[in-house]
């Protein structure tokens, strides 16, 4: 299982055009998403849910489209296994993930010194094992 991979999978299969990159984004790229996977929590062992931490960062040239880039990606992410919005759990490539919820709102980094700017959010992805 490789969770970034499964989630640029999920991304691109419900039609986000940028370029989504995995655990980095080369620095002359402005216009795209960076998937990084961290830390999670400890695993729910009696339930056999893994808690991965994911991180989606968006760059581009203008705040705003930045920011609509990472909204997006939110939606799309904060769906999976949502029951208030009618999402399901998913299986991606023989792994299942039961839901993916933000951790907090996405926040700037600012902008770069040649003026492109860059969001984040973390989210919690839970694996059924």
């Amino acid at each position: 299982m490789s969770m970034i991979k499964d989630m640029k999978t999920y991304l691109v299969a419900r039609g986000v055009s940028l370029p989504i990159y995995l655990g980095s984004i080369p620095a002359d790229e402005t216009e795209c998403a960076g998937l990084y996977r961290y830390a999670g929590k400890a695993p729910h062992k009696e339930a056999g849910i893994e808690c991965i931490g994911l991180q989606v960062r968006t760059r581009a040239q203008s705040y705003e489209d930045a920011l609509a880039a990472i909204n997006l990606i939110s939606s799309m992410l904060g769906s999976i296994g949502d029951e208030e919005t009618g999402g399901d759990a998913v299986n991606i490539d023989g792994t299942k993930y039961a839901r993916v919820y933000p951790m907090q709102s996405a926040y700037s980094l600012g902008s770069d010194e040649a003026g492109v700017w860059e969001i984040v959010q973390n989210f919690e992805v839970n694996v059924i094992e």
